[in-house]
């Protein structure tokens, strides 16, 4: 692989220089996810079951949700309040 760098380049021994690089692949790897069951549950997050872990997981969202809803509405009700009372 060549490559070249600018004349501006911060390194004075690159500037304005093409420079080879020799590449060497020595291993390539593939992450693999676990399968999603109930021994993934169970070890990862100390839940009975892969259902447990869904339940949970769909509670912390609706939370989340509800809670950036109040505070978009807590928002409203302030900027209203700013601008009818100057």
């Amino acid at each position: 692989m060549e490559i070249g760098y600018p004349d501006d380049y911060p390194a004075a021994e690159l500037k304005g220089r093409r420079v080879r690089y020799l590449i060497r692949v020595r291993k390539m790897q593939e992450k693999k996810l676990r399968d999603l069951d109930d021994t993934f549950a169970r070890e990862v997050f100390g839940l009975s079951s892969v259902d447990e872990l869904r339940q949970r997981v769909r509670r912390n969202l609706e939370g989340d949700e509800a809670a950036r809803a109040r505070r978009e509405l807590e928002d409203a009700v302030a900027d209203e309040l700013i601008r009818r009372n100057p």
